[in-house]
């Protein structure tokens, strides 16, 4: 279901702080610069070895065949934003393309919580949004041992007379930390388990019509500066924690840091493909305006690098570069969309192309 793929891609939290090989995750280490982007890949029925509560401990994530699937997550400027008239509260939103579909994620973040505010999707066909009531409010700081309870959802029209309402309820534990490996990297985490409800109900004229309920045991693998780099969801009424098959196996396989405001790329290089859709080259343009270490790479949908244009320094003025869709060693790769990245000192632009053989 598109809409349960839509709520793994949870929140990716960051941390700052390690005492005694336990990290903590306070409410400023929480991503919120505008630019941020998490890839992720995922496969469904997947053998995974979650280990025990506790720590220091070890995982690894690495063996694992990951499917062609995948999350890509970007911060966005909140005042832009299509509904932000919907959320006047939201300071932090969260942008994830679902097939022709474009869904944001709307939060409230402060000192002490970060406020889960409602979600909306700029669609041709199906537009909605969602605003919840109950709002989920998470506090802040989370350590080893910490936990919260969590209930949001909407009540949404369907006909005249007829409504559905839609709620997610459960606890979240920080029952264990240690180390996590995936290909992308090893890195010190804190590992959430999430005890996890969806229940809908369908009502005609205030009755109830019909209802659905569904249980998972859910965790999420978090670590300093890049968040949750691994979710792991269980099959539907899971009701064992040391599960070993997963219904899905979600990794991180790139992140990209948010361009702070005075560092934003717009305001002072034009950077652009042409075309985005390609069958034969596109043509990446930019424009410096001083003298730059210059970097202009190539990644597939897992996060590879599958090729580098630019590595060097670049004066003051306008550059083009044609991409054949090919790799290092000059052989041509398959139809898919790539992303690109140019990086010009400490800033950072990325973008995406659509390759059509």
């Amino acid at each position: 279901m598109k809409l349960l793929k839509l709520f793994i891609i949870v929140l990716p939290f960051m941390s700052a702080l390690n005492l005694s090989g336990q990290i903590v995750i306070d409410w400023n280490e929480i991503p919120h610069d505008v630019g941020t982007q998490w890839i992720k890949n995922s496969a469904v029925n997947v053998t995974v070895d979650l280990k025990t509560t506790g720590g220091p401990q070890t995982w690894d994530f690495t063996s694992q065949a990951m499917g062609s699937e995948y999350g890509y997550a970007t911060i966005v400027e909140p005042s832009t934003n299509a509904y932000i008239d919907s959320f006047p509260g939201a300071n932090l939103v969260y942008c994830s393309p679902a097939d022709s579909d474009t869904v944001y994620q709307y939060y409230n973040l402060n000192s002490n919580r970060i406020i889960i505010l409602g979600m909306g999707a700029v669609s041709p066909t199906t537009p909605f949004v969602w605003k919840y009531d109950p709002s989920d409010s998470i506090p802040c700081p989370h350590s080893y041992g910490s936990s919260y309870g969590f209930h949001y959802g909407f009540r949404e029209e369907i006909i005249a007379g007829s409504y559905m309402e839609y709620y997610h309820y459960g606890v979240s534990e920080y029952d264990a930390y240690g180390i996590v490996n995936i290909p992308y990297g090893s890195y010190d985490c804190l590992r959430a388990r999430i005890y996890d409800t969806c229940a809908m109900t369908i009502y005609v004229s205030d009755i109830p019509v019909f209802s659905d309920t569904i249980t998972f045991i859910n965790y999420q693998f978090i670590t300093e500066n890049y968040g949750g780099v691994v979710c792991v969801k269980s099959d539907t009424s899971e009701t064992d924690p040391n599960y070993t098959d997963a219904f899905i196996l979600e990794r991180l396989t790139l992140f990209l840091s948010g361009i702070e405001d005075n560092e934003t790329l717009t305001d002072d290089i034009e950077c652009s493909p042409y075309p985005k859709l390609f069958s034969n080259y596109t043509t990446i343009r930019y424009s410096l305006p001083e003298q730059s270490q210059v970097e202009l790479t190539f990644y597939d949908m897992s996060g590879r690098k599958v090729n580098m244009l630019v590595d060097g320094t670049q004066g003051k003025g306008s550059y083009s570069y044609k991409w054949y869709g090919n790799d290092y060693n000059g052989k041509l790769l398959g139809s898919g969309i790539y992303f690109y990245q140019l990086k010009t000192g400490n800033k950072i632009h990325t973008g995406k192309v659509t390759l059509m053989r």
